[in-house]
């Protein structure tokens, strides 16, 4: 095993989430000490004696309005802090997300796709850290091309 192979594992061992060395598409060591840092941090100084996160869920504003085609939907989200990922949810019910929740499950969002949902169902995105777990979060009702 090299040692990059080996601080992949010990990442995954820190992230404890699910994520597997496969998905650890970084090479460079120090991109790797990087992650392990952050995960680090995430996981551990976060003021929780069980490494749980504690901290307030930011606001996200999303709009909803009818995409392209039928079916989809533009979105768009204000309150993003800078080079952050976001990750969306379609669901038909109301749902609670609190700060660090994990939202491996979610689909990414890449701001400028329209995405596939059904008119008036409950449209979620989330901010995550590079761990996935959520920092912001906004829902808002479809607004999908209805044809």
């Amino acid at each position: 095993m090299t040692a990059t192979e080996a601080m992949k594992y010990f990442l995954c061992a820190i992230k404890n989430d699910g994520t597997t060395v496969d998905q650890i598409t970084q090479t460079n060591a120090a991109d790797i000490w990087e992650l392990i840092a952050a995960a680090f941090d995430t996981r551990f100084n976060t003021g929780a004696s069980d490494g749980s996160a504690s901290g307030t869920l930011g606001e996200l504003t999303i709009v909803s309005l009818p995409g392209t085609t039928t079916g989809t939907t533009a979105v768009t989200v204000t309150g993003v802090d800078d080079g952050a990922a976001l990750v969306y949810k379609v669901s038909t019910g109301s749902s609670s997300i609190n700060y660090g929740d994990v939202l491996s499950g979610w689909a990414s969002l890449d701001g400028t796709s329209d995405i596939t949902a059904g008119d008036g169902l409950l449209l979620y995105v989330a901010q995550v850290d590079d761990g996935g777990k959520a920092t912001k979060a906004g829902v808002t009702r479809v607004n999908a091309n209805i044809g």
